[in-house]
Order: C-alpha cells, then sequence, then structure tokens
C-alpha cells in the first residue's frame, strides 16, 4: 500500500510476504508500534509525532498483521531463491556441512547465519558469507524462514543417518589405550583420516560433496566391522 506522508511516498507493508528479513530482525527488536513503523515504512520518529490521530491509526492498522503470524502457514517453499535452486545439501561440500553443524550448535543462530552458507553467487568461499548476507537481508522474511527450515531439516536427516550408520564404538582396548585424547580434535581427525594424513589434501576433502564422503566414512566403518570380527573368527581358529 502506499501513502504520501510529508510530501513523500511511502510504501506500507500489510502483509508479511513484504517484510524484508532485516526489517523481521529488527522487529524483533521493536518495543512499540511507532518504532514498527519505523522500521516498516521509513516514517520517523519526529514524523510521527507530527502526524494526524486517524493517519496514525491507518498506519496501525495496516501494520497489524505482524501481531498475527496465522498468515505465515499459507505461504511455500519456492523452487528457488536468490535465483538458485533449493539445494540438496548432500550434493554440496562435505565442507559446508561442517560449517552448518557449526552454526546451529549455537543457540543464537540466524536465518541469514544458515542461508549465506548455500547461496552464494558463485562456489562456496567462506569470505564470502558476510556479502552473502546483505543479499538475504532484502529477501522477503517468510521466504527466508521456509527455505532455512527446510535446509535445517535436510541436516537434521542427515545427522541421524549419521547416527545410525556411522557411528563405531571403541573396544575396551582402546579405551584403556586413551582413544578419548582425540576427541579434543573433533572433526579435524576425520579430515586427516580421509586425507590419509596428507595436510595438503585437507582442502580437497573439504570440497568433496557430502554424498561421496559418507559413503567413504561408511566404507571405512564396515572395513573395521570386519577387521575385528575377522580376527576373532581366526582367533578361535588357534
Amino acid at each position: 500500500m502506499k501513502a504520501k506522508i510529508n510530501g513523500r511516498d511511502i510504501e506500507i507493508p500489510v502483509t508479511w510476504g513484504n517484510i524484508t528479513l532485516l526489517q523481521h530482525n529488527k522487529l524483533k527488536k521493536a518495543n512499540n508500534d511507532f518504532e514498527a513503523i519505523e522500521i516498516l515504512t521509513g516514517i520517523t520518529q519526529d514524523e510521527l509525532k507530527i502526524l494526524s490521530h486517524t493517519s496514525i491509526s491507518l498506519l496501525t492498522n495496516s501494520i497489524s498483521f505482524i501481531y498475527d503470524e496465522k498468515e505465515l502457514l499459507s505461504y511455500t517453499i519456492p523452487d528457488e531463491f536468490l535465483g538458485k535452486k533449493i539445494p540438496d545439501i548432500k550434493k554440496e561440500s562435505w565442507g559446508q556441512k561442517i560449517i552448518l553443524q557449526r552454526v546451529v550448535s549455537n543457540d543464537d543462530y540466524s536465518i541469514e547465519d544458515v542461508l549465506s552458507i548455500y547461496f552464494q553467487e558463485n562456489k562456496f568461499n567462506i569470505d564470502e558469507i558476510d556479502s552473502t548476507k546483505k543479499r538475504i537481508f532484502v529477501a522477503p522474511y517468510i521466504i527466508s524462514k521456509l527455505v532455512c527450515d527446510n535446509i535445517l531439516s535436510q541436516l537434521e536427516t542427515i545427522l541421524k543417518t549419521e547416527r545410525e550408520n556411522l557411528n563405531v564404538s571403541p573396544t575396551s582396548e582402546q579405551v584403556q589405550a586413551g582413544i578419548g585424547s582425540y576427541d579434543v580434535l573433533g572433526v579435524f581427525c576425520t579430515i586427516d583420516a580421509l586425507a590419509n594424513g596428507d595436510i595438503l589434501k585437507h582442502e580437497e576433502i573439504l570440497k568433496t560433496d557430502y554424498n561421496t564422503i559418507y559413503l567413504k566414512m561408511l566404507k571405512n566403518k564396515i572395513d573395521i566391522q570386519f577387521e575385528r570380527n575377522y580376527s576373532k573368527v581366526m582367533a578361535r581358529k588357534k
């Protein structure tokens, strides 16, 4: 909806689809209707003070939808976001999945934190995250949220599959020998193992698509289990 305030044209959002992600982030910190109106329309606090009660009521009624999120349920995830198809993150790099996992491990992560990993203009580059966030900020909030929820749902499925298929319990002998000491290194141990200890290949491993890395890790688990079983079989024959 358009209006003219103090001689200038003002765009007044009347649905969630008109609100950008940046505006939504600011709305969460708004303390009253005046602050919300300024965020959504650009009408300053000083300008609002000299408007008539009728104009204020019109503006307040126009943005009242922000207090009722039922409308959000009517939106569906699009096929594209920022000119890119919604990704199957298993086909994206393993490094991106690792970064996403680290991001969501923090309770205060944001929609833009998640989306900046998968919606860069070119191939993923950690140095492009901040510039990508600037592009995401001007995208519609509700679309950004739907796409973010989709990415997080994919990650949840991936992690569930990993827990079910990749976990290898250490033997009692390995525990006694101190295998837990490796825990402090986190995912570095997995990266190094996949690179066969060649640190120069770490970056190449991180750029490899997740599906390929998953299959390699699954094979490694099968190899470990086979070697354990084979050792037991041979031990019984002695």
